[in-house]
C-alpha cells in the first residue's frame, strides 16, 4: 500500500507542474529562471553547482516491464551458448546518487529518495532472477567520499571519478565469476594528465536561462596504459645471445609452417637472443634419431592407412579448399568454446562509455586486469552499440568472455516494441543456418523469397544484404491469402552499419506469410544472403 501511494504521488506531482509558480533569479546561484519550464531540457538547480534533469533524474517509474525482463533473460541465454558472459550494468541516476546535493523543491516534482533507489534496485533483482548478471553501482556511487561527487554538475554523465567508482565495481563482479580465471590477464596503469572540461549541451541549455556563468564540466582527465603483460618469458641474459651450437641451421621442432603456440596471447618469448639465431650444435647436419637409413615402421607393410574413406581424400580443410561441414552457404558462426580463447571484455553502452575524458574503459581495464575493447556509441541510444556489435564480423566470428552493457537505468528496453530485442537474440545465438533461396524483384531492385512452410511467430529472419552502406530494409509478407503487411528495419545516424538485418516474425497472421519481397534504400550487394533462425522468445 505505502509503495501504491509513492507512484500515485508521482503522477498526481506530475500533472500538477503546471500550476507551481516559476523559480526566480533569487532562488539561484547563478540567477537562473524557468529552467523547469524549457522544452528542450527540463532542469533543476540543486546545491553547490549540481543540476539535476527532471524526467531522467527526478522521475522514478522506471518501465522494465516483466516482457523486457524475460528477453534481457533470453538474450543473456543466447550469448551464454557461444562462451559469453553478459554483465548489465544499470547507471543509476543523479538523484539517488548524489541526494545531498538535491533542492528542496524535488519532492515537489514527486522525488522519493527510498522509493526511488527501491524502484532502481528492484530492476536489478529481477534481471538476476531471470538469469542476467547484473552489478549494483548504486552502492560504489552512492558511498563515494562525499567531496569528489560522481557526477559533473552541469551535466547528465558521471565524471572520471564516478566512471572509476564504476568500472571497479564492474571489475569486482567480474573477477568472482567462474569465466575470469581461464583470461589472460594484463597489467595497466593510469595516470591523471591535468583538468579536462567536456563539451555539454545540457550545459548549454542551462546557461541560455540564467544571468550568470554556471561551472564547467570538468574533471581530471586520465589516461590508461598496459603497464607489462602479465606472464611475458624473461630469462635473464640481458643483451647476451643464447648459443646452444647449431651455427647457421633454423631450430627444427617439426611444427611445418604452424606456428609455435604456448599460450601467451600476443606476448612474445624474450629469451634474450636479440637478432642472434638459436644454435644447439648441429652444424649442417640434420636432427638424427638413431633410425640409421631405416624408416619408421608402424607396422603396416606396404598397405596406406586406411580410415574408411575409400578413394576420397581426407579434407579438413589445410589445403586451398575451406573446411566443409554441410551448412552450404550458411555463415561462419563461432562454435560454443570455453571463456578466454576470445577477447577478454567487449565494451557497450552510450556516450557514459564513449566520453574519452572519463576514462572509463580504461578504468575497467585497469581495475579487472583485462584487455577491454570499446564498442560503445555516443547518441545511440540503449541499442546502436549492442546491434552494431552483436550483428558485426568482430562477435560472430570471436565472441567475447564478458559482454559488459552499460545502460543508464532510465532507458526503457521496451520503448521500440520487441524488434530490437528479439534481433540481438537471433545474432546472439548463432542458430540462422537455413537458406533461403532469394530471386531478383521484376524491378531490379529488390529479392523475393518463398518461405519455409511452419514458420512460427517466434522465428526470426536474418538478411545479409551483402552492402555495408545499408541503413534501412523493408520485408513486405505476403499471407497465403494474399494480405500483405510490411515491416521495417532502420539503423540510426550512429549505429555502425554492416548490412545484417534480423527480422522477427512476430505481428504476422497465425497462417503465417508464404512469401516476402526486400527492398532496402540503397542498392544490395552482388549475393545478398537470407536465412531462417531457429526460434526465440516471443
Amino acid at each position: 500500500m505505502k509503495r501504491a501511494f509513492a507512484f500515485g504521488f508521482i503522477a498526481s506531482a506530475w500533472a500538477g507542474l503546471t500550476l507551481a509558480a516559476p523559480a526566480s533569479a533569487e532562488e539561484s546561484a547563478y540567477g537562473c529562471v524557468g529552467l523547469h519550464q524549457d522544452r528542450t531540457l527540463e532542469t533543476i538547480e540543486g546545491r553547490d553547482g549540481m543540476f539535476f534533469r527532471v524526467a531522467q533524474d527526478i522521475m522514478m517509474q522506471r518501465r522494465y516491464s516483466d516482457r523486457a525482463v524475460d528477453a534481457m533473460g533470453a538474450l543473456s541465454a543466447a550469448l551464454e551458448t557461444r562462451g559469453t558472459r553478459l554483465v548489465v550494468a544499470l547507471v543509476p541516476t543523479k538523484a539517488v546518487v548524489v541526494p545531498h546535493l538535491l533542492p528542496e523543491k524535488a519532492e515537489a516534482f514527486g522525488f522519493d529518495f527510498d522509493t526511488a533507489v527501491f524502484v532502481q534496485r528492484n530492476i536489478q533483482h529481477r534481471l538476476e532472477a531471470a538469469g542476467v548478471t547484473t552489478v549494483d553501482l548504486w552502492p560504489a556511487m552512492h558511498g563515494a567520499d562525499k567531496t569528489a561527487v560522481p557526477f559533473f554538475g552541469t551535466d547528465t554523465h558521471w565524471n572520471a571519478h564516478g566512471a572509476e567508482l564504476a568500472a571497479s565495481a564492474i571489475a569486482q563482479k567480474i573477477s568472482a565469476d567462474p569465466f575470469y580465471d581461464a583470461l589472460p590477464k594484463t597489467q595497466f596503469s593510469t595516470t591523471a594528465v591535468g583538468p579536462v572540461s567536456i563539451i555539454s549541451s545540457m550545459r548549454r541549455i542551462i546557461q541560455m536561462r540564467c544571468r550568470q556563468s554556471v561551472p564547467e564540466a570538468t574533471t581530471t582527465l586520465y589516461e590508461t596504459a598496459v603497464a607489462q603483460p602479465l606472464g611475458a618469458i624473461d630469462i635473464g641474459l640481458g643483451d647476451g645471445s643464447l648459443d646452444i651450437g647449431l651455427g647457421d641451421a633454423p631450430l627444427d621442432i617439426g611444427l611445418g609452417d604452424a606456428p609455435l603456440d604456448i599460450g601467451l596471447g600476443d606476448a612474445q618469448v624474450d629469451i634474450g637472443l636479440g637478432d642472434a639465431p638459436l644454435d644447439i650444435g648441429l652444424d649442417d647436419a640434420p636432427l638424427d634419431i638413431g633410425l640409421g637409413d631405416a624408416q619408421v615402421d608402424i607396422g603396416l607393410d606396404d598397405a596406406p592407412v586406411d580410415i574408411g574413406l575409400g578413394d576420397a581424400p581426407l579434407d579438413i580443410g589445410l589445403g586451398d579448399a575451406p573446411l566443409d561441414i554441410g551448412l552450404g552457404d550458411a555463415p561462419a558462426v563461432a562454435t560454443t568454446r570455453s571463456p578466454g580463447q576470445g577477447l577478454p571484455i567487449a565494451l557497450v553502452g552510450t556516450s557514459f562509455s564513449d566520453i574519452p575524458e572519463v576514462n572509463f574503459p580504461g578504468f575497467l581495464a585497469q581495475h579487472s586486469s583485462l584487455e577491454t575493447v570499446n564498442y560503445a556509441i555516443t547518441g545511440g541510444g540503449l541499442y546502436s552499440a549492442i546491434t552494431s556489435y552483436l550483428t558485426s564480423d568482430d562477435f560472430q566470428s570471436n565472441p567475447p568472455a564478458f559482454l559488459v552493457w552499460e545502460a543508464p537505468v532510465y532507458l526503457n528496453p521496451m520503448n521500440d516494441g520487441d524488434q530490437p530485442m528479439r534481433e540481438l537474440v537471433a545474432a546472439a545465438s548463432g542458430t540462422c543456418r537455413q537458406p533461403v533461396a532469394l530471386q531478383p524483384g521484376a524491378d531490379g531492385q529488390s529479392w523475393i523469397a518463398a518461405l519455409p512452410q511452419g514458420l512460427s511467430h517466434a522465428e526470426t529472419l536474418f538478411l545479409d544484404t551483402g552492402s555495408r552502406a545499408t541503413r534501412e530494409v523493408a520485408f513486405r509478407f505476403t499471407a497465403p491469402s494474399g494480405r500483405t503487411r510490411t515491416k521495417s528495419i532502420l539503423r540510426g545516424d550512429r549505429a555502425r552499419l554492416n548490412g545484417r538485418f534480423y527480422m522477427p516474425l512476430s505481428g504476422l497472421w497465425s497462417e503465417g506469410a508464404a512469401t516476402v519481397e526486400i527492398t532496402a534504400t540503397t542498392p544490395f550487394g552482388a549475393s545478398p544472403r537470407l536465412f531462417t533462425c531457429t526460434a526465440t522468445p516471443s
